[in-house]
């Protein structure tokens, strides 16, 4: 069976391909968690509201606490 490889999107010398992908998810991550978190409300608004949803959500995973 043949491996499928498909062509790098960006390429940084001495880097992984694996490795830059996973920096650039987590600065996405980190910028949002910043955006998120700049005016925090106490009645959750915009960008606040998106990303504590999952955890207030009544579907949540029981191993995610709500309290």
């Amino acid at each position: 069976m043949e491996l499928i490889e498909h062509p790098p999107i960006l390429r940084v010398p001495h880097i992984p391909d694996q490795v830059l992908y996973m920096w650039i998810v987590m600065a996405v991550l980190v910028v949002v968690s910043i955006v998120a978190t700049r005016r925090l409300h106490l009645v959750p608004h915009g960008t606040q509201n998106l990303t504590t949803a999952g955890a207030i959500c009544p579907s949540s995973p029981p191993w995610v606490s709500s309290s």
